[in-house]
């Protein structure tokens, strides 16, 4: 758990920023791979997709900045881990920045698939002011992912649990991967980096214990992000190689730590900015 206390999250806004710009400067895409039997990343060391693959077809979470991601990084991923693109069927986007909803678009045009954000979020998708989204198509409003709400798909079901503070309509998901074999839950947090004011980090703070209860409820033993480094994604990865047990799989009491740091993490960065006024 040191790699997340001693992470992005959990550091002032401007050594988060120090932190955070060889991540978004190392243009070295990581090697596709498997988290779990059926749960797969792909993607970038800065954004990525998780891919959950069901008897009925396969499920993204998030598609990264543009088409030219879907076509020449997702894709060939995908290919490289015996994934069919055509087989994508959903597209969930966690929140309306375009680094997480700019490949949408090509999945729902080229195979299909169906698109779910939540409601807060279809607006933020067509409204997004970041700079990279100019030029960017966003998908056609689709599917609204309500809150407690579940997709069900080849015996799977992954449910939806809003997450305001990071957008307006931030979306976490509870999902289950197979480990050997065997069920696991894990809850994925759909928004990590945090609004520049003690109210939205509070909001954001109280999100993030709602979605930390629901994944006890459900018995969570995991917890993943599209943005991997902030929770030590790709070191887990590393240290998959030749494990006897799978880094991924904290346990129950691991999944309450590591959400506990980001917890801690989070009300410091609250009182860092009441401290100073904002």
């Amino acid at each position: 758990m040191t790699a997340i206390a001693d992470g992005y999250l959990c550091r002032a806004p401007q050594d988060a920023n120090a932190y955070l710009a060889p991540i978004v400067a190392n243009k070295v895409d990581p090697a596709p791979a498997a988290a779990f039997d059926n749960l797969y990343y792909v993607g970038g060391n800065f954004v990525g997709v998780w891919i959950l693959k069901t008897p009925a077809g396969l499920v993204l979470i998030d598609a990264m900045w543009n088409d030219d991601d879907a076509i020449k990084v997702i894709e060939p991923g995908m290919r490289r881990l015996g994934l069919e693109p055509a087989e994508v069927k959903h597209v969930l986007i966690t929140h309306g920045h375009v680094d997480h909803y700019g490949g949408a678009r090509h999945f729902q045009s080229a195979y299909g698939a169906k698109i779910w954000a939540s409601a807060a979020d279809w607006d933020v998708i067509v409204a997004d002011p970041h700079p990279m989204a100019k030029g960017v198509s966003p998908p056609m409003r689709d599917q609204v992912a309500a809150d407690g709400a579940m997709l069900e798909i080849g015996g799977e079901t992954i449910r939806f649990v809003t997450t305001p503070g990071h957008t307006p309509g931030t979306l976490s998901l509870i999902l289950t991967a197979k480990n050997g074999g065997k069920p696991i839950a894990l809850t994925l947090w759909g928004g990590t980096a945090m609004p520049e004011n003690s109210a939205g980090v509070r909001q954001m703070h109280a999100s993030l214990l709602k979605l930390w209860q629901a994944g006890e409820a459900a018995g969570a033993e995991g917890e993943i992000s599209t943005h991997a480094f902030v929770d030590d994604g790709f070191g887990r990865f590393e240290r998959k190689a030749g494990a006897a047990a799978n880094p991924f799989a904290l346990g129950r009491d691991g999944y309450a730590r590591a959400m506990g740091i980001h917890s801690e993490c989070i009300l410091a960065q609250a009182a860092r900015y009441e401290a100073q006024g904002k």
